[in-house]
């Protein structure tokens, strides 16, 4: 996966890309970026050899933690990630990380509130090669969740979706104002 510009990734083939070594550029990447992944604490942290890979077993922890950072690169790494509403207030990059298709491996599913939220100050954020799903019960709360969306988009700020798969349950699948760049599949 190489940044190809300021919100824009992609997925290539050695033979496609550009940089004189691909490999470093990569792991560059991969390593200066703050990744999310269940129990990575223990995996990511080597004392001998001076390796220390932010990591943090929630997205929201992710989030927080780069508040005043410019331009976060986050790897979500497969997993479902449940309960975790996302509200995004800066030019996170967020980026699905798995084997196999990234997207059905990478999944942020919610069933009370917005899945994702890009609010003011997300003017050049991106969200790429994950799942999102809104699942409420709607025999049980049908009335409740008619103001919630599987992504939301509010008024100034302009995300990058990339290959993003969205699914909902609710009526409404997403509510934006302006978006770029939408590449998602529904279902």
């Amino acid at each position: 996966m190489f940044r190809q510009g300021p919100t824009k990734f992609e997925l290539m083939s050695l033979d496609d890309c550009e940089f004189e070594n691909p490999w470093k550029e990569s792991f560059k990447q991969l390593y200066t970026g703050v990744h999310v992944r269940l129990g990575c604490k223990e995996m990511y942290t080597d004392n001998l050899s001076g390796r220390d890979i932010l990591c943090f077993d929630t997205i929201e922890g992710a989030l927080s933690a780069t508040r005043g950072v410019d331009s976060p690169l986050i790897f979500l790494h497969a997993n479902k990630y449940t309960g975790e509403g996302l509200q995004i207030d800066n030019d996170a990059k967020i980026i699905g990380a798995a084997p196999g298709n990234v997207a059905d491996n990478v999944i942020l599913e919610t069933d009370r509130e917005s899945t994702v939220i890009f609010v003011e100050g997300a003017q050049n954020a991106y969200i790429g090669f994950v799942t999102l799903k809104f699942s409420p019960d709607i025999v049980a709360s049908s009335a409740q969740h008619h103001k919630h969306y599987c992504l939301e988009v509010r008024e100034n700020c302009a995300p990058t979706i990339d290959h993003c798969i969205i699914r909902s349950l609710s009526a409404g699948t997403f509510k934006s104002t302006k978006l770029r760049t939408v590449s998602y599949e529904y279902s």
